[in-house]
């Protein structure tokens, strides 16, 4: 057995408080564990000193005394060789598990008992240990759960007890022998890189002769895990020796004390990271000692440093308001009393006399005899809080306000209490006082037939949120009105906008009519006609039946327009209308598609035949004589070109081009002609080839030009932009209207090589225009439907502006009859990316049929041409007046600006500023002139 002092320098080196107690009971011996330990847990009675009695009377737990003073008597008796004793012990707020253990240790004639006590047994936790002594008799060694190794001074080890082998996963026969430096060892420090074996703790103590305390290295242990231990190792000298002859190494396993103190550093500074996050003090008041502990955020919530606080509590609530002090004083006492914690908010003034808010909750902590121990709290700066509560409450406020005062009607429901707003009142003619609930409302607001509106309460009972309804309310007047109606869902009822838009469903549906009749025979449009028309070839298709497409042109209508003027050339137009009306079978349908031409569709012809003769039929019906306004008595003819389905096309289009190929044939032959469609008809493609030709010699040979016609401001008549329109003057047949090339050139192709020259010219000019002082807001240029096929198209215009260094802006692009009627969601697409480049849209020849009122809703455009069939006669006659103030009206609700084309006289000028119309051309400013003479129009 070792010799007492050897004992003890054993004890000294483990990492556990350890004691000696001799058969009186009193304690011999305690390292330096122990003496720690027991300086910690002196208020628990849980450890003695030197030369007192243990257990100690004044132990925390009475049970626990009297076991432990039974059971040491039974180690000194002889009736036990071990025993272990477990508790638990709450200190300060905390609770700790003890392992005690107490194992009889002879010395000399004498028997000890060894007592080692362990707090927060699970990080020092192992397997129960072998109860038999090892050979070597080292008994103390194989009581111990600690690790421990003898070694030699050349650090062979010698001897182990059982818990080494536990802890190291080596047998005692594959532990003796081994050194420091064996490699299978792995040692490591904390930071990961190898530990040499001159630096291991037995190595340390044997080399330097000094204890090695505390030491924390990692091993690879036989399962290829890391173990980390905390290592105490002691030096062992014999007697009159100044050289150690051997080591004492003792080592707990500290893995899982490690990973939990990685775990909790890690959540600890989560926590320490979310009360700076958000600026959470925390204060601990002792109720023994009542003094205050802040922590570096309460110092800033307070405004004060620790210099300036001596932490008792008459200090910190000088810092509070002297409204809440008493307040603040009066709850710790009652927390202390009552060992409840409490909420609360109150004022301080800081030294810079700001005034702040401040949220703090308390709680009580108890010892171990269930008093109130500590008072721990976290409080929290809420002056942003409670500034944005006031300005939240203010806002609602003026919310509440602004609804009440909302040009809309707004109800709010709950349940069945409803509130509605001022103009609320105005919509549905009833006070708020006159309506008691929701049911009295949906009782007292009629539908058409005066009952009960059952449409409303549908809508408002299911919850129909996220989109508008339009529902006819009749007011408590009796006046029926269009509401519109859009709720959305509170969460604690529901709240419903109401707008009146009688109004405009008043001019939607003078916009649809416009939309779809023409203005003047108030026939279908080409819009409506066309649609009609798909319709019926689908139907016939279905149906196998024929379809007959007629194309109607009057006979030399222009000369009566220059012979009677205008209005005798409406009349005759109207009338055609009428007889062309009375004159077609029910199921057929007619329109005017522009003009002096109509279109009729005549459902399932016999065969060609009887579609010729129901032309024929036509034709002497519409060449009667007709008896107009100053006694003017007219006979005019018309020619028809017509084309059958299937026979001639199974689609809109190719029926039209075909009807309009044999309606040419037709004016070819004469007046009064009827042409059925046939493929020899082959002039016109002739004629078109020829001009196709022509058009390309005249890019050659740089025939073609730009002329520019002034658009000018309608209030102070000064021009602002201009239209570029083209010109050709061929080498051998002269000047060639646009009228005869453009259509040939759209129908080829060469419209899109003559639509690019136009555009790169017009911003040429405009960059010329510039450079000389000439700065025009805006220059127009027309686009034609082929150019909307081309790809290149939105290229092209992006390439001139840039080339030139035009702003997009000053390039208005003017869209002529067929782009809106075809494709349009590709024409869409290509408009709202030539918006997004800048430039400005315009929809030119307006109201004529060739433009549809029903596409301004869908497409995003900026300017609105009326065209000058519309302005001719405004002067003279008030439906003229009246349907050009109505588009300018309706162009004004879409935001558009409105150019009046056509404008030859002062009269026609002053009518559109009485209607507010913002621009106009014609020839009362200026035809189209060369760009030098243009210019000279800005010259005084």
């Amino acid at each position: 057995m070792l010799p007492l002092d050897a004992i003890k320098t054993t004890l000294d080196a483990l990492p556990i408080a350890a004691a000696l107690v001799s058969g009186e009971g009193r304690l011999i011996f305690a390292n330096g564990m122990w003496v720690s330990a027991e300086q910690k847990y002196k208020d628990d009675g849980l450890m003695s000193v030197v030369g007192e009695a243990w257990p100690n009377e004044g132990l925390y737990d009475q049970r626990l005394y009297q076991n432990l003073s039974r059971e040491i008597g039974y180690i000194f008796d002889g009736s036990r060789d071990k025993i272990n004793q477990k508790a638990e012990l709450d200190h300060r707020g905390y609770s700790y598990n003890l392992n005690i253990d107490l194992t009889p240790l002879p010395s000399g004639s004498t028997t000890l008992c060894l007592v080692c006590i362990r707090l927060d047994m699970n990080a020092y936790s192992s397997p129960d240990q072998p109860s038999a002594l090892r050979p070597d008799n080292y008994l103390i060694l194989n009581s111990l759960r600690e690790g421990v190794v003898i070694q030699d001074a050349k650090g062979v080890i010698t001897a182990n007890n059982p818990a080494s082998e536990i802890i190291l996963g080596l047998s005692a026969d594959q532990m003796r022998g081994l050194t420091n430096a064996d490699p299978q060892w792995g040692t490591i420090w904390e930071d990961g890189t190898p530990c040499p074996a001159e630096n291991h703790p037995s190595s340390l103590a044997i080399s330097t002769g000094k204890p090695v305390l505390d030491f924390t290295m990692g091993v690879h242990h036989s399962s290829g895990n890391i173990s980390w231990l905390k290592i105490n190792s002691q030096p062992i000298f014999a007697e009159g020796s100044q050289t150690p002859y051997m080591s004492i190494t003792s080592f707990v396993d500290i893995t899982e004390e490690r990973r939990r103190q990685q775990m909790f550093k890690a959540v600890s500074e989560r926590l320490q990271l979310a009360l700076d996050a958000g600026d959470i003090g925390i204060w601990e008041y002792n109720i023994s000692s009542r003094q205050l502990s802040w922590d570096d955020t309460m110092y800033k919530i307070f405004d004060t440093t620790p210099e300036d606080f001596n932490g008792s509590v008459d200090d910190a609530l000088s810092f509070i308001h002297p409204e809440d002090s008493t307040d603040i004083r009066d709850k710790l006492t009652r927390s202390i009393e009552t060992q409840c914690g409490f909420t609360t908010e109150f004022k301080i003034l800081t030294r810079s006399k700001e005034l702040r808010y401040v949220y703090v909750a308390a709680k009580v902590l108890l010892n171990n005899q269930a008093k109130p121990d500590t008072i721990i709290s976290i409080n929290r700066n809420i002056t942003a809080e409670r500034s944005i509560t006031e300005e939240i409450k203010k806002s609602r406020e003026k919310l509440k306000q602004f609804i009440e005062r909302m040009p809309v009607g707004a109800i709010s429901i709950e349940d069945k209490a409803i509130t509605l707003n001022n103009y609320a009142e105005v919509i549905t003619g009833y006070k708020k006082e006159e309506i008691a609930d929701i049911d009295d409302l949906f009782r007292k607001l009629k539908d058409v037939n005066g009952q009960r509106c059952n449409q409303l309460q549908d809508l408002m009972s299911t919850g129909t949120f996220g989109k508008c309804t339009v529902l006819n309310i009749r007011r408590k007047d009796d006046e029926m009105r269009w509401i519109e109606f859009n709720g959305c869902k509170l969460e604690d009822g529901q709240a419903w906008v109401m707008k009146d838009i009688t109004d405009q469903v008043s001019a939607e549906a003078k916009l649809k009519h416009l939309a779809f009749y023409d203005s003047l025979t108030q026939l279908p449009n080409r819009a409506a006609i066309e649609d009609r028309l798909h319709e019926s070839i689908g139907r016939a298709e279905r149906n196998g039946h024929t379809l007959g497409l007629l194309v109607l042109d009057l006979d030399l209508f222009k000369n009566v327009n220059d012979t009677y003027g205008h209005p005798i050339g409406d009349q005759l137009l109207v009338v055609v209308a009428e007889r062309l009306k009375n004159n077609i079978r029910i199921g057929d349908m007619m329109g005017r598609i522009g003009g002096d031409e109509f279109m009729v569709v005549v459902e399932n012809p016999k065969d060609e035949a009887s579609l010729l003769d129901k032309c024929q039929a036509l034709i002497a019906e519409i060449s009667k004589k007709v008896e107009l306004s100053n006694n003017v008595v007219l006979s005019t003819g018309i020619c028809i070109g017509a084309s059958i389905f299937p026979n001639h096309g199974k689609d809109a289009v190719t029926l039209f081009k075909n009807s309009d190929t044999a309606l040419y044939k037709a004016k070819a032959l004469g007046r009064n002609k009827a042409q059925i469609y046939k493929p020899s008809f082959t002039v016109a493609l002739k004629t078109r080839l020829t001009m196709e030709q022509r058009i390309d010699k005249a890019f050659a040979n740089e025939e073609f030009s730009l002329h520019y016609q002034p658009i000018v401001d309608c209030a102070t008549n000064e021009i602002v932009s201009a239209e570029a329109l083209i010109r050709w003057h061929d080498e051998e047949l002269g000047y060639i209207s646009p009228a005869d090339f453009i259509p040939i050139a759209e129908e080829t192709g060469k419209i899109i090589e003559i639509g690019d020259w136009v555009t790169h010219e017009s911003c040429k000019q405009l960059a010329q225009w510039k450079s000389s002082g000439l700065d025009l807001s805006c220059l127009s240029v027309n686009l034609s439907p082929k150019q909307f096929s081309d790809e290149a198209l939105f290229r092209s215009i992006q390439s001139a502006l840039n080339t030139w260094g035009i702003d997009p802006k000053q390039l208005a692009l003017e869209i002529t009859e067929g782009i809106l009627m075809n494709n349009r969601s590709l024409t869409k697409n290509l408009l709202l990316n030539l918006k997004a480049l800048g430039v400005r849209l315009a929809i030119d020849d307006f109201g004529t049929g060739y433009s549809s009122l029903a596409y301004l809703k869908y497409f995003d455009v900026d300017i609105l041409k009326i065209d000058r069939s519309f302005i001719k006669d405004i002067d003279r006659e008030p439906s003229d007046f009246q349907i050009t103030s109505a588009i300018i009206s309706i162009a004004k609700t879409f935001n558009l600006k409105v150019v009046a084309e056509g404008v030859e006289n002062i009269e026609q000028l002053d009518l559109l500023n009485d209607v507010n119309c913002n621009l106009y051309q014609g020839f009362f400013k200026s035809p189209a002139l060369p760009s030098h003479k243009f210019k000279q129009l800005f010259t005084p």
